[in-house]
């Protein structure tokens, strides 16, 4: 690469070669950067003239930046053209509608390229034959960038001088108007440094003319100023520049006080010849405060508008800076802290003048006599004429020195000054000497053991203007490497420039994303920099939100800075800003991350937790008193000018402000808690009751009110919690993932995602609003995606879902990408299954009678009394339960509990203490129809029981994937049971076992996974029970799917060779997918080894079948399977099954949790609070989870903590419909019940020969008749889950332990294949 200068002729061999201009030489890029850089010869009325007033510029007529040509256009328009500009085209630029900014920075970025490939002009949609100069893209850069915003700085400065607030300061107004008549729009205002002249751009003056806050360059002139005019320059001022260097040094300790390069050094090496150290300093990230360091006195002087107390952060730099470079600077201990006087700022009314006001009482220090100290600045207007009078200072001597137009303007002198401070009106000039500052000592976090502490003695100022009329909160303190917010605030057009800065080096990749986001909003607006008020907005709000254009005396208005995201925030609050920008999904990960984090850091939770972390590292020692010296850990926020302070801890709580504080924030934790796992009313945070209850027990804490409760409170603290929940799970492994859909009152829609860990702790890890996206499989699969890469996809195993359309797809793309167990969830499809039953022409008419009567009792109070009163005389247990549309099996549920009220209903009904409209007739003792009804809801209940027996069971968060296969085999011998013995039709008879022969192959012959099986047969009691025995002939049996090819030939002593070769083989695949792409180190060392691997694998897995050494003994007392196979976690004679083993008894095989999660919502949003939002509903419910996971649970001794769940348990879940919530709770909604049409009583019949309207599965007979299959149904553990209590059962001998075989691996046996090939 030739780094020659080329001149413009050499460039035609550089186009239209082919060349890309990122891999052209720089000399080319330069020289085609100066061919599209704005020319020198411009027109003059295109760009101002640099010595134009500010008044003129203020009124100039830029190109108009409202227009909607661009926007039709579309984003595939093509601006460059090979043809050369239009003669007098650049004339015309000054009324062509300026471009978006998205569009300026696309020509920005593309011109290098496309000048390569042949453009020589620019071309505009409103005109076809109209071509432009290249050099135009970078003129309309010059206004959107500078010219634009500027006017406008210029023209709201002066409107708001011209404001009727201002009015009674003409005075000021008045020299400044003559100044600024004077003062040229462009160039720089030069004042003295500690090195000489420091330059100040002009566009940082218009900030003076407003209530906006100053930033660091208004200080740096400010004290550049200051050292221009001082006589007396025996103290060193310190502007924001070197303020941070000292911070940085004194944080990183690698200061070097005689290194002449180091511009530091040199700055340092005028201590010792200056009697101190003063400057304008930021303290608390949000305010400006004066210091001064006097190291011969070991004095710190310190003055705070707003009466705040002094910041040690400030003066132990500047002490430590001064020890440098001063050996008699005595140490920090010894320095103590006195009062600068300042003038008084009244946060209420004022709350952006602070840097003036620390200026005035820095100035006032050094040079008293001139320099009154500000008085009455706590009364409107003050302020902003104090700032007017300073600019007029700046201006004043700057034209004196440099008179720029032919305009005379007269001169501003010093007594104008002082004839505004001296008048009744203004601000009083008396003042006291320099000898009225108040001494104030500071205390010491740490009391030096050899020197005593004095009592401290506090002078108080004469004057009024030293009383503190407002305490600012300690604030986090910002990083010392870093630019405070003030200097880095990022407005639209700083983004914008950015962009523009990168575009044109056209050697870095540009993210439009940004930038067109915004472009239909920016192309509306002239300026997008209007008034600020009050002190500087956040940096991470100015990275998350974008200030929207506003016409004069709007209210400002943001946006979210996501690409097409269209919320808007007027005003714009952390609160909300982060609630929505943690969530929002048009925001990139590093926003999203970065709202999360904020927020998180606000909540209540972590402010206890950082209370709790400081009170531990408190040690319990005597009470320090005020004098105690200063100490570089000192600590100011618990700082008293009226009380000692003592560093004793007391009931977990500090003394004083500091221990207020605790009790606050534990107070708000308690609160934010109570609200969510009460699921207690918003209203309720803005009762009086509420809030006299806590004036009751503390006067000094105030709760929160219902908006900053549920805006900011709870969900500051779901996302503590959620940072919480993941720095769990980055501990864990194995984890299952399950997911959900659902919705809420309002509308809304939301996916849940869960994660469950070993130890069966469910975690709420994503409650996403989808209101307004479609939930394709692949947006499911990208927002869970999304969720576990904040954990880390390799710590999941599992995933597991309803089989719906969309959510199955998800399922298969993830696992697609990872190395996840497919498990569709069980309990859905046994309730589809149930739903497939409930369908059924011949139970409809029974159904509709035990939903009708059950319907009655609800809306009769009377009828409900009396029943409850005749069961409980006859001992019947629970009452009725109403069929609800979220319920799993329902109906059945509805009917068990019609059976067993049926002895109280028909003496009721017989004796006419009751009637039931429609179906009264039904319950009459000893009538045909009473006992025809009596026999079709027997057997319904017989065929359809175990099903919701079953599902009942699933549910509990202990199951394994070998439970699903036991419970499926119980609930078929069931209903082979019901079919042999309740005496259905044929046809009936036949249709259900088509439904169950359809969901059987469903789920396991064609489902995704052979887990259910696999796990069954791993489980070390299951493999050992009698279901799998060898059944004789007689015997009750179900089949396994039928192999394709004839039964592997497998190693003798193996009682079931079907089931270990299907088995054999899933194991197989599972080992080989694990190995080659699951992150288990111990299976993935086998990787290089194919042959070893599959060699200890086949034998491992032949010795558990055998039930030989290592695998001889089952599960011990109280042990789970998963407990049992982390026995052999990693060992040489059963690590490989064991690793498989342990990921299928981790993985938690259905979504419950995400069921539960949708009943904990919809309790929460009730029909009263139908007007929730999804954010608040989910950020309540994940806040609940969390904290009742992490309440210890008292277990009683006997209790087992995983216990399998068996038929008759489930008794004892149940609740009758005089013990439903609902029915005592006002926000209980009708619409929940599932919806009843009653029929038509003149049809209604009971006939048996009922065809079935739905064409089922074509299998007329149970999977139950082969005399080969290796599942006896008469096993003791299907009977022990079917029985009506627990039944006895004897222990099954075990097969005598073998002789340990040799697992060794030859050498040889590194290289191979990972086929499985055969058994023996």
């Amino acid at each position: 690469m030739t780094t020659a200068t080329v001149s413009p002729i050499d460039l035609a061999s550089w186009r239209n070669a082919g060349h890309k201009f990122s891999d052209v030489p720089e000399s080319v890029k330069d020289a085609i950067r100066r061919l599209t850089a704005i020319p020198v010869d411009v027109p003059g009325d295109l760009i101002p003239d640099p010595n134009l007033s500010v008044l003129d510029f203020a009124n100039i007529t830029l190109p108009p930046l409202r227009d909607t040509t661009y926007k039709s256009a579309g984003q595939n328009f093509e601006f460059f053209s090979q043809d050369w500009p239009t003669d007098d085209a650049s004339e015309m630029l000054d009324a062509l509608p300026v471009p978006p900014r998205g569009v300026v920075a696309r020509l920005l970025t593309d011109v290098g390229q496309s000048f390569l490939d042949g453009a020589n002009s620019l071309k505009v949609p409103m005109s076809d034959a109209l071509r432009l100069p290249l050099w135009s893209a970078s003129f309309w850069s010059k206004v959107h960038l500078e010219l634009a915003p500027l006017k406008q700085k210029w023209a709201d400065g002066i409107a708001w001088l011209q404001s009727p607030d201002l009015s009674p300061w003409a005075h000021v107004v008045e020299p400044l108007f003559r100044s600024l008549a004077s003062l040229s729009w462009s160039g720089y205002i030069s004042a003295g440094g500690p090195f000489g002249l420091v330059r100040f751009p002009k566009s940082i003056l218009p900030a003076y003319l407003s209530q906006e806050w100053l930033t660091d360059e208004h200080v740096d002139q400010m004290i550049c100023s200051l050292t221009e005019n001082l006589q007396d320059r025996s103290t060193l001022l310190v502007d924001t520049v070197y303020s941070r260097l000292i911070s940085r040094a004194y944080e990183t300790k690698t200061y070097q006080p005689s290194n002449p390069n180091d511009v530091l050094s040199r700055f340092g090496s005028k201590i010792s010849e200056a009697s101190g150290l003063g400057g304008i300093f930021h303290s608390h990230g949000n305010h400006w405060v004066a210091a001064v360091v006097i190291p011969s006195e070991g004095r710190i002087l310190f003055g705070d508008p707003a009466g705040g107390k002094p910041d040690p952060s400030i003066a132990e730099p500047l002490v430590w800076f001064c020890q440098q470079n001063d050996p008699h600077t005595p140490p920090i201990d010894e320095f103590i802290y006195e009062t600068l006087p300042c003038p008084i700022q009244d946060l209420s009314i004022d709350s952006w003048n602070c840097a003036i006001f620390s200026q005035n009482a820095l100035a006032h220090y050094l040079c008293s006599a001139e320099t009154p100290l500000l008085e009455k600045t706590d009364r409107r207007g003050f302020g902003d004429a104090a700032r007017l009078s300073f600019l007029n200072d700046i201006l004043k001597d700057y034209n004196m020195s440099k008179p720029i137009l032919s305009v005379s303007a007269l001169p501003v002198q010093r007594s104008d000054l002082n004839r505004f401070l001296e008048s009744k009106t203004a601000i009083h000039t008396s003042r006291e000497s320099q000898d009225a500052i108040t001494k104030i000592r500071l205390p010491a976090a740490v009391p030096s053991s050899k020197k005593k502490s004095a009592k401290s003695t506090v002078k108080k100022p004469t004057q009024s203007c030293l009383a503190p009329i407002f305490q600012i909160p300690p604030l986090p303190q910002p990083s010392i490497s870093s630019v405070p917010p003030s200097s880095t605030k990022r407005k639209l057009e700083d983004i914008t420039n950015t962009v523009h800065l990168a575009s044109f080096t056209h050697n870095n990749s540009l993210d439009l994303s940004l930038i067109d986001s915004d472009s239909d909003s920016d192309d509306n607006t002239q300026c997008e920099n209007p008034q600020k008020r009050g002190r500087p907005s956040l940096d991470y709000l100015d990275q998350l939100t974008v200030e929207l254009p506003r016409e004069h005396g709007r209210p400002r208005t943001h946006r979210c800075v996501g690409n097409g995201c269209q919320i808007k925030w007027r005003p714009r609050t952390a609160a909300r800003v982060l609630a929505h920008s943690k969530k929002c999904l048009l925001l990139t990960p590093e926003l999203r991350l970065l709202a999360a984090r904020q927020s998180a850091d606000l909540a209540p939770g972590s402010l206890v937790a950082s209370d709790q972390a400081r009170l531990k590292l408190s040690p319990s020692s005597s009470p320090a008193p005020l004098s105690t010296p200063l100490t570089a850990s000192s600590s100011i926020s618990s700082v008293s000018s009226e009380t000692t302070l003592s560093s004793d801890i007391k009931d977990g709580f500090n003394w004083g402000p500091r221990g207020n504080k605790q009790i606050q924030n534990s107070a708000d934790h308690i609160v934010v808690k109570l609200f969510c796992a009460a699921r207690i009313p918003p209203a309720v945070a803005d009762l009086p009751e509420w809030k006299e209850l806590f004036r009751v027990f503390s006067r000094s804490y105030v709760p929160a009110s219902r908006t900053k409760l549920f805006d900011s409170q709870i969900q500051s603290e779901e996302a503590f919690v959620k940072k919480q929940n993941i720095a769990l799970l980055k501990k864990e492994k194995r984890l299952s993932l399950s997911f959900d859909g659902g919705s809420i009152r309002n509308g809304g829609s939301v996916y849940t995602v869960h994660a469950t860990t070993q130890a069966k702790r469910v975690v709420l890890l994503e409650g996403q609003e989808c209101t307004d996206v479609s939930h394709t499989g692949e947006w499911i699969a990208e927002l869970v995606l999304r969720v576990i890469d904040e954990i880390g996809r390799h710590r999941f195993s599992a995933v597991s879902s309803d089989n719906t359309g969309n959510t199955r797809v998800a399922r298969e793309k993830l696992t697609e990408q990872l190395p996840q167990l497919n498990l569709p969830d069980p309990i859905h499809h046994l309730n589809n299954t149930c739903k497939d039953l409930c369908a059924l022409e011949y139970f409809k008419p029974v159904l509709t009678i035990v939903q009708g009567t059950v319907k009655h009792f609800k809306h009769s109070n009377i009828g409900k009394e009396k029943l409850r009163k005749e069961r409980v005389k006859q001992g019947l247990g629970a009452g009725l339960e109403s069929a609800g549309k979220t319920r799993f099996a329902s109906r059945i549920w509805c009917a068990v509990s019609l059976q067993r009220n049926l002895p109280a209903l028909e003496v009721l009904c017989t004796n006419d203490e009751i009637t039931i409209p429609d179906y009264h007739r039904y319950f009459i003792k000893n009538t045909p129809a009473s006992l025809q009804f009596q026999i079709h809801l027997t057997q319904f209940i017989a065929v359809c029981d175990g099903l919701a027996r079953g599902i009942q069971c699933l549910e509990a968060v202990s199951i394994t994937p070998a439970d699903i296969q036991l419970y499926w085999i119980a609930i078929v011998f069931r209903i082979k049971r019901a079919l042999e013995t309740c005496q259905l039709p044929d046809s009936v008879a036949q249709d259900i076992r088509r439904i169950i022969n359809k969901r059987w192959r469903q789920f396991f012959i064609e489902g995704p996974t052979n887990v259910h099986l696999t796990a069954f047969y791993l489980h070390p009691d299951f493999v050992r029970s009698d279901i799998l025995r060898q059944p004789n002939a007689l015997a009750f049996t179900i089949q396994l799917p039928a192999a394709k090819d004839a039964p592997a030939t497998v190693p003798p002593g193996i009682a079931n060779p079907r089931t270990f070769s299907e088995v054999g083989k899933y194991l197989h695949h599972l080992l080989v997918i694990e190995v080659n792409h699951g992150s288990d180190d111990f299976l993935r060392q086998w990787k290089d080894k194919p042959a070893a691997l599959i060699k200890l694998f086949k034998a491992q897995f032949t010795a558990y079948a055998q039930r030989t050494f290592p695998f001889a003994l089952g599960l011990g007392p109280g042990q789970t399977p998963l407990e049992y196979w982390s026995t052999f976690e990693g060992s040489a004679n059963g690590g490989i099954l064991a690793a498989l083993a342990m990921k299928l008894f981790s993985a938690v095989p259905h979504s419950m949790a995400d069921e539960r999660t949708m009943s904990s919502i919809t309790m929460l949003n009730t029909a009263q609070r139908s007007r929730q939002k999804v954010d608040t509903v989910i950020a309540m419910t994940r806040i609940r989870s969390y904290y009742q996971a992490e309440k210890s649970i008292k277990l009683r001794r006997s209790a087992r903590p995983h216990p399998v769940i068996r038929f008759f348990d489930v008794k004892r879940l149940r609740r009758g419909l005089d013990d439903d919530e609902r029915d005592e709770d006002v926000n209980y909604d009708e619409s929940d019940d599932e919806e009843f049409v009653p029929p038509n009583t003149s049809t209604t019949t009971m006939s048996p020969e009922v065809t079935a309207s739905v064409e089922l599965d074509s299998d007329t007979v149970l999977p139950e008749d082969s005399d080969t299959s290796e599942f006896n149904l008469a096993s003791l553990d299907v009977q022990e889950l079917l029985a009506d209590g627990p039944i006895p059962r004897g222990r099954i001998p075990l097969p005598a332990v073998a002789t340990k075989p040799d697992l060794k691996c030859d050498g040889e046996e590194d290289e191979g294949s990972f086929d499985l090939g055969g058994w023996v």
